[in-house]
Order: C-alpha cells, then sequence, then structure tokens
C-alpha cells in the first residue's frame, strides 16, 4: 500500500476541522479527496482505523455510488460523477510522469523533492507528504505539481506547495540547476 494509515489519518482529522474532505464509494474503491490530496483505496483493502474515522463523521459508510463533503458540524451529499470524474482526470492525465525522489533539502520547512531524470524540484507541505508510504514505493511528478504514487491496492496524488513569494520561486529555481538526487 502506497498510504501511510498514520498520516492519512491525521491528514483526515485536520481537513474535517478546516475545508473538509469528500468521501465516496464506488463498486470497488473508497475515494478520499480534498484540494492539495486525494487517496483512492481497494475498499477490502482499507485500513480499519480510516473506515472508522469516516463512520465517526458521517455515522455510516457511504454506500456505493454515493459521496459526501464532510466538514465539522457539516455534511452535505454532493454528486458522485463529478468525483469519480475529478479522480479520472488525474488518472487519465497526458501530463509526462517522472520518478521523483525526496531529497535532504527543506526550504522555509517544507521538504524538497526532486525528479530524478532532470532538476526540477518542488516543495510537498510534510502532513501531506506523511500520507505517503515512500519507503520502496516509486513516486512520480505529474505534470509540475502533482505526487503520484500507486500500486495495487492504493493511489495517492499530493499537490505540491506552489513558492509563497517571488523570492522563495528564485530560490527553488535555482536549486533545480543541481541534480540533488541519483538517476
Amino acid at each position: 500500500m502506497v498510504i501511510r494509515e498514520k498520516g492519512l489519518l491525521k491528514a483526515m482529522k485536520d481537513a474535517y476541522k478546516t475545508d473538509g474532505y469528500t468521501v465516496a464509494v464506488d463498486e470497488a474503491d473508497l475515494i478520499l479527496k480534498t484540494v492539495p490530496w486525494t487517496v483512492v483505496l481497494h475498499m477490502e483493502d482499507a485500513p480499519s482505523k480510516v473506515l472508522a474515522l469516516i463512520t465517526e463523521h458521517i455515522r455510516k459508510l457511504p454506500s456505493p455510488g454515493t459521496a459526501y463533503q464532510v466538514k465539522k458540524k457539516e455534511t452535505q451529499t454532493e454528486i458522485f460523477r463529478m468525483v469519480k470524474e475529478g479522480i479520472l482526470d488525474f488518472h487519465t492525465s497526458e501530463k509526462p510522469r517522472r520518478i521523483i525522489r525526496r531529497t535532504e533539502l527543506t526550504l522555509g520547512g517544507f521538504p524538497l523533492w526532486q525528479a530524478a531524470t532532470e532538476k526540477t524540484v518542488v516543495k510537498v507541505y510534510p502532513d501531506y507528504e506523511d500520507i505517503l508510504s515512500i519507503d520502496n514505493t516509486v513516486i512520480r511528478l505529474v505534470g509540475d505539481n502533482i505526487l503520484f504514487a500507486d500500486d495495487m491496492t492504493s493511489r495517492a496524488y499530493i499537490l505540491c506547495t506552489p513558492a509563497k513569494d517571488a523570492k522563495q520561486l528564485e530560490q527553488l529555481n535555482h536549486l533545480s540547476k543541481i541534480q540533488w538526487v541519483a538517476e
């Protein structure tokens, strides 16, 4: 599984307290989605603590073909088709996918990742990075700003954090001139 259960639970709890998250179920998959991250798990392989947290938040597990926007003190039904199409957009994207690895570098407290075959450097919010099980997992950079990992039981999409200002963008561009990870 490319998902770290502890990291996913923390991200779900944080999202529940702020902007909320979407939970949806199709025939075989559990889909968890926010703006900066999306996780797709086979229902049969979904960690019991994740299922328990969803049940705690909405008092039940969604039935196949349903979706809910979950937020503290507010749960709303969402249009399942729109949630599913958003996942397919990620998964079938024509954008290039390059292997990316975590470097030992940080910028403003954010871990930096670099594409292995080129020098593009991106930063990732640490709590979202914790969703990924990065040991022995091939992680790809989709386009310029999405980390993607998958295996037979799960998929994860993590939006990279943009530079906060022109100075930080300049620093990222400078760091991209050096190969920090092995090819």
